[in-house]
């Protein structure tokens, strides 16, 4: 199967975040859209998580928020895509099992052990051509 150049770019990226815990690599399945359109394909992204303290003055039960940006650096992407996970997995139609993060120490050793920026064994296998998508 042909790989896009996502896994590179995104690999490179997340290398240059270094060490900040903040940031996690991911592989998964995204649902693929125009030429490849029903096609349950092989992605890369980086999520950063966050976590947002409200003011004491708020009326709210929940006094800490957490907060998953998804950052997109593939070759559509060139200055980055950037959106709320929730977002970007909806678009992608990206479910949750079919998803693996990666901190940087682990992701460090799986480019070293496998000579290559992924997808990886281990990684979520995708199910290929996907009949009645339509929403």
């Amino acid at each position: 199967m042909r790989k896009g150049y996502c896994y590179e770019r995104n690999g490179r990226k997340f290398m240059d975040m270094g060490s900040n815990r903040r940031f996690k690599l991911v592989h998964g399945c995204v649902m693929g859209s125009g030429p490849i359109a029903g096609r349950h394909i092989g992605h890369c992204w980086i999520e950063e998580t966050k976590y947002i303290k409200v003011p004491k003055d708020w009326k709210v039960s929940n006094k800490t928020f957490k907060m998953v940006t998804v950052h997109d650096y593939s070759r559509r992407y060139k200055r980055g895509h950037h959106l709320p996970m929730e977002l970007y997995y909806h678009y992608g139609r990206i479910e949750e099992r079919y998803v693996k993060r990666y901190n940087l120490e682990r992701f460090n050793i799986n480019a070293l052990k496998y000579e290559n920026w992924g997808p990886w064994p281990g990684d979520p296998v995708c199910r290929g051509r996907v009949r009645s998508l339509r929403r």
